[in-house]
């Protein structure tokens, strides 16, 4: 199918999804083994309090020597996971990243058109690989994450479902792009047939989801992996913005987040491809936390989506109607399993007393219990809005 022939172009595999086509890199060329050393000892360095010192004693590595796409994405994943390290490891939160951190990532993330903080592809995309390469990626208990926090089993866990749940979902991509040549040549069986297959597999994803309760304890997650994930809005003292040291002695200032699954390009297709509004300026901010290529493919599907202009078109069409709400239905229900799932990450633990979750020079670090998500949203008002947005663009009729 020609829309299928221009998937590479935009780094979107129709078996992958969002995820590499082929596996991502475990490690860079020795020149950058400093990186892949501190990344290896993250867990260590952040428990005995060492990471600031050894990322301040950290040389300079140019970026010139990166000479591939999962070259380029390994750096981000290793720059990315050593900042929020630096940034959330000591008992005081700092502001700044020093040059030999914050140049080559502001030069990797340039080249990716990605912001330089790390983001839900740097922890779900590019940092997961499957332990048995011949069996799917659809069992999270099939994939490991290369670089951890923590060093923890929940923690790869908390990465490997998401992106289960992505290679799950891959399906939808093809079949949404021939929905649309279905649309446009007025085929209204093969519609129905593209969108009941959709419905299945966004049912494939909801089955997936709650997965996540089996490896990762809701109470571990809230004190010890969601601080590195929040970033600034644990702690109130810390600036909205993060200072990147540059060459000239200069400094650059962005503002920062955390990642989420509101990054996640595939849910964001899903929306458009049937054509799913939602009235919030987080979801287009959410969106320019993601890969180039992966923005600019969500700005092409958003111009040749015609499903649901299709299907309301088509009023006689009883088959069609009841196709697309029946897609709307296993969405609705897979953000419902979202919202449940917030609840016993965030909500419960937020409302229990505030626990320590790492010690650093034999002081406890004491976590402020407010309930937000990992991207620093409120996340049950917010995923909330997404979920009715979704049940009210249901057809009537």
């Amino acid at each position: 199918m020609a829309a299928l022939s221009m998937l590479e172009g935009y780094q979107v595999s129709p078996t992958n999804a969002f995820l590499p086509a082929e596996p991502p890199l475990r490690r860079l060329p020795k020149y950058y083994e400093s990186w892949e050393t501190i990344c290896s000892d993250l867990p260590a360095l952040i428990q005995s309090g060492q990471i600031i010192d050894t990322v301040d004693e950290l040389q300079l590595c140019s970026t010139d020597l990166l000479t591939s796409e999962p070259e380029w994405r390994r750096a981000y994943v290793l720059l990315g996971f050593m900042a929020n390290a630096y940034l959330w490891g000591p008992e005081r939160p700092a502001n700044r990243l020093p040059a030999s951190l914050s140049i080559p990532f502001l030069a990797v993330s340039e080249h990716l058109e990605i912001p330089p903080f790390p983001t839900y592809a740097a922890q779900n995309l590019w940092n997961v690989h499957s332990i048995d390469p011949t069996q799917p990626m659809h069992d999270p208990a099939n994939i490991h994450a290369s670089v951890s926090f923590t060093g923890a089993p929940d923690e790869t866990w908390f990465f490997a479902v998401p992106a289960a749940i992505e290679a799950r979902g891959a399906p939808m991509i093809s079949l949404a792009l021939e929905a649309f040549e279905a649309a446009s040549s007025h085929n209204a069986k093969l519609v129905i047939n593209c969108l009941n297959q959709i419905s299945g597999h966004l049912d494939g994803c909801t089955h997936i989801l709650p997965r996540m309760y089996e490896r990762n304890n809701p109470i571990f997650f809230y004190n010890r992996i969601r601080p590195f994930l929040s970033g600034r809005q644990i702690s109130p003292g810390l600036s909205h913005e993060l200072y990147y040291e540059e060459e000239d002695g200069k400094s650059r200032h962005l503002r920062y987040k955390g990642p989420t699954a509101a990054q996640s390009s595939l849910w964001q297709f899903v929306d458009i491809a049937l054509g799913i509004s939602h009235d919030d300026e987080v979801i287009l901010e959410m969106r320019q936390s993601m890969p180039g290529s992966h923005r600019r493919f969500l700005a092409h599907v958003a111009k040749i989506a015609n499903i649901r202009e299709y299907v309301t078109s088509h009023p006689q069409e009883s088959g069609l109607h009841a196709a697309f709400n029946m897609c709307l239905e296993s969405l609705v229900a897979f953000r419902n399993k979202h919202l449940q799932m917030v609840s016993r990450y965030i909500v419960v633990p937020s409302r229990a007393p505030s626990k320590a979750f790492r010690k650093n020079n034999n002081e406890s670090v004491v976590i402020n219990g407010a309930a937000k998500g990992t991207g620093g949203t409120a996340p049950v008002e917010f995923l909330k809005q997404v979920r009715d947005e979704t049940r009210e663009s249901r057809l009537r009729g």
